[in-house]
C-alpha cells in the first residue's frame, strides 16, 4: 500500500488532509462516540436485534456507501 507521500493524485491529498485536520484532535473514544451516534451505519447494525453485541459483526459495505452519500447530498443541500 502507498504512503500519502507516494500518491500522486494531489485532490486525494488535499481530501485526506483536510479528514486528517478536522479528526487529529480528538481521542479514540471521541471518534466511537461520533460514529456509533443514533442513525449512523454502526449504530444500526449493532442494535439490529440478530446482531446486537455480536463483536464480529461486518457492516456491509454498500450500506457504508448509502449512509456516506446520504451525508454528502445533505451537506451539499445545506451550503
Amino acid at each position: 500500500m502507498k504512503t500519502i507521500d507516494e500518491l500522486n493524485d494531489k485532490s486525494a491529498i488535499l481530501f485526506l488532509e483536510k479528514i486528517w485536520n478536522y479528526y487529529s484532535k480528538y481521542s479514540g473514544l471521541e471518534l466511537s462516540k461520533i460514529t456509533h451516534k443514533k442513525g449512523t451505519t454502526w449504530h444500526d447494525v449493532w442494535h439490529d436485534d440478530e446482531k446486537q453485541n455480536d463483536f464480529d459483526v461486518v457492516i456491509d459495505e454498500a450500506d457504508i456507501s448509502r449512509y456516506y452519500d446520504q451525508r454528502i447530498q445533505k451537506s451539499r443541500n445545506t451550503t
